[in-house]
């Protein structure tokens, strides 16, 4: 028998506790809105997404529900700044700790895995299985995410563009491109998402590329477009 442990910042790993509100879960929404926005709308309670989920569930979804990539055996890197951890004082995010450095942490045991997981499931209505494994970054802010995904037939570079076209083309807060590929620094303190991606037909597989902050789309911004669509504002007001 295997055990897993989690070696790697123990300090922030999240124990398992009781639900303190499990009788309001049945109406509540996730708060996607490129993809829940006509039930955000009509909702009284929106989770909002996680960072990581964000940047994963985006670029992954239009594959998957169009048939582009398998949805099984996906593995997702994805690279945080510090403020992911949010402002916890341990000795393993301070400066002199993170400073020039990388390091993976809950290997395997990440609390987004069923968030990303089960998200992907709900809206292809396929069985989705996801490694993933998070990164800390020696910067402050934005999640940098790359993505592996087995492909499903033949597909070319117009069939996915077609795909985040049909999905995305006329989302206020989704860029996409096949040439371009996504930076940080583009998209740190705006509520965008960048998607880029490169076919590797050697290995029949599709590199998916994105970027967000995890401050604003990957928090408080995705929020307020949550807030803004709930109460029948402009959904980019305060945001664009």
């Amino acid at each position: 028998m295997i055990t897993r442990r989690p070696r790697f910042f123990p300090e922030l790993s999240t124990a398992c506790r009781d639900h303190t509100a499990a009788e309001v879960l049945s109406r509540a929404v996730y708060g996607l809105p490129e993809w829940n926005r006509s039930e955000i709308k009509s909702a009284s309670l929106v989770s909002n997404p996680g960072c990581y989920p964000t940047s994963a569930i985006l670029p992954l979804a239009p594959l998957i529900v169009q048939g582009l990539i398998k949805p099984q055996g996906i593995v997702v890197n994805s690279l945080s700044g510090v403020s992911g951890a949010g402002r916890s004082s341990i000795s393993q995010l301070s400066f002199v700790e993170v400073n020039e450095s990388v390091k993976a942490y809950k290997v395997g045991i990440h609390q987004h895995i069923p968030e990303i997981r089960e998200t992907l499931k709900a809206l292809s209505f396929k069985d989705v299985s996801v490694t993933f494994v998070p990164h800390l970054l020696p910067i402050t802010r934005g999640i940098y995410t790359s993505i592996y995904a087995p492909i499903e037939g033949e597909i070319n570079e117009k069939s996915v563009i077609n795909a985040f076209e049909n999905h995305y083309g006329n989302e206020p807060f989704v860029r996409f491109s096949s040439t371009t590929v996504p930076e940080i620094k583009n998209v740190n303190y705006t509520n965008y998402i960048d998607i880029g991606f490169q076919l590797y037909p050697e290995n029949n597989h599709l590199i998916v590329l994105s970027a967000i902050d995890n401050l604003v789309k990957g928090a408080a911004g995705q929020a307020v477009q949550n807030m803004n669509i709930m109460f029948g504002f402009n959904e980019t007001e305060g945001l664009s």
